[in-house]
């Protein structure tokens, strides 16, 4: 998809390319957040819910060996692996896509830091209240 800044990257900027495999490609972002902040999509111009099975089984083997490298090349940052494609805050859209960012912060604390009235750290919630919450998704 000629407009699609993803899609070009992939046919255009090969220097950015990381990996690849049959379905998916990883790459490294234009505007990176941190050293090894790394892309990971699909090479089919396509949302998540469009993905067959053997895309989404080859964009999660790359993300696995992209964590494995991520750990040993940061060993003491945590790999996350997010996405917000799909919504208002995804900044190329109808291309799904993951970032993997090496972070000194685990994910609620990373969390708690960013949302401080949202996330609280290491509240134990009780069984019931547990159970309301998995009710409201069911």
């Amino acid at each position: 998809m000629d407009e699609c800044s993803l899609c070009r990257a992939y046919e255009e900027e090969k220097s950015r390319l990381v990996l690849e495999n049959e379905y998916s490609f990883a790459i490294i972002p234009n505007t990176p957040m941190c050293e090894g902040h790394i892309l990971t999509l699909p090479k089919k111009h396509t949302i998540y819910e469009d993905m067959s099975g053997e895309e989404h089984l080859a964009l999660a083997a790359l993300n696995g060996g992209l964590i494995e490298k991520l750990m040993h090349f940061y060993p003491n940052e945590h790999p996350l692996l997010v996405s917000l494609t799909q919504t208002k805050h995804s900044s190329v859209h109808g291309h799904f896509h993951y970032h993997l960012i090496p972070s000194a912060y685990n994910l609620r604390k990373l969390m708690a830091t960013c949302f401080p009235n949202k996330i609280v750290e290491h509240q134990k919630l009780s069984p019931s209240e547990l159970e309301q919450m998995a009710q409201k998704f069911r």
